[in-house]
């Protein structure tokens, strides 16, 4: 791509001249007079220079797309290169949410590098809102997720499912009134509930105890919102977290209940008590999902064959 239309995408990334000049390895002066010149040439600003950070004018937003859709082809066209040069290489950038980076991938990740050395491996963590946005601006070459609202502008492949429990502290009272409903952490990690070996509860029951929820937009903070709202109330919240890592942990020192997944519950030493919830809402499917493009890289390929493998 030409140098101005890298200077002018990079000021658009960055929002800032001096920022851009700094990554782009050139002078300000020079990344200026660059930009300058096309906007002359086209007789009209790309940016609009009074707002801060700076702010793209209709024909900057025009360019803006052009130039994506440049980098696109150009990514693809060096994807397929790489890949007629040697199938065993390439890289391979993959965005995750916390629980899926720490419950899900590490086995798959190291198993896969140990079959594949070659291949370059960056893994990012932040929100399914956040990834999503990078995924649709191709700086991801997957992410996972199970919110239907973040797949409709991409390909998708099925990757894993869970389920949803509640996770309840040993000591409350609650564990023996609901009797032999509850499972162990052995049992769940055996499957048992997946068996359905012992009946589902009614989210009613829980409506007295505190509650540790996840933060808005999180898809469990939503789907626990929807379980508690289909049984006819609020749900009495303690404290809001934005992982589930952290809420289970919370859980298992006796600070309230909530809402977990199955896949999380690996610990044997637990004293947490878990219960199946009698909703299709606890039942999750994660997809994989990848850019809207043209060309799938073999890196990117092996890595969803190899993770379906797996899990």
């Amino acid at each position: 791509m030409e140098a101005e239309l890298r200077y002018i995408y990079e000021v658009c990334r960055t929002g800032n001249f001096s920022r851009a000049a700094e990554n782009l390895f050139v002078s300000q002066p020079a990344l200026s007079k660059s930009i300058k010149k096309t906007e002359d040439a086209i007789g009209m600003p790309l940016f609009d220079r009074r707002s801060h950070p700076l702010q793209l004018t209709e024909a900057g937003e025009a360019y803006l797309r052009a130039i994506e859709k440049i980098l696109l082809i150009e990514k693809d066209l060096s994807d397929q290169i790489g890949d007629i040069k040697d199938l065993e290489k390439g890289h391979l950038r993959i965005g995750g949410s916390n629980y899926v980076n720490t419950s899900i991938l590490p086995e798959a990740l190291t198993s896969f590098q140990e079959r594949y050395p070659g291949v370059e491996i960056e893994l990012v963590e932040f929100s399914s809102a956040r990834l999503s946005q990078m995924l649709s601006k191709n700086e991801l070459d997957l992410t996972f997720s199970c919110n239907m609202e973040f797949m409709q502008d991409f390909q998708k492949q099925e990757a894993f499912r869970d389920r949803l429990l509640m996770a309840v502290p040993w000591n409350v009272p609650i564990n023996e009134t609901l009797g032999d409903l509850s499972y162990g952490v052995e049992e769940i990690i055996q499957g048992d509930h997946l068996r359905r070996t012992k009946p589902p509860v009614e989210m009613g029951v829980f409506r007295d105890l505190p509650f540790i929820a996840l933060d808005k937009g999180n898809n469990l903070y939503d789907r626990a919102l929807r379980l508690y709202r289909e049984a006819g109330y609020e749900p009495r919240i303690r404290i809001v977290l934005q992982q589930m890592t952290t809420a289970f942990k919370l859980a298992e020192s006796g600070f309230g209940i909530t809402v977990t997944c199955d896949r999380l519950v690996q610990a044997s030493y637990s004293d947490l008590r878990f219960y199946a919830i009698d909703s299709p809402l606890a039942d999750r499917v994660f997809y994989m999902l990848l850019p809207r493009r043209a060309y799938i890289p073999v890196a990117v390929q092996r890595f969803m064959e190899h993770l379906k493998s797996r899990i």
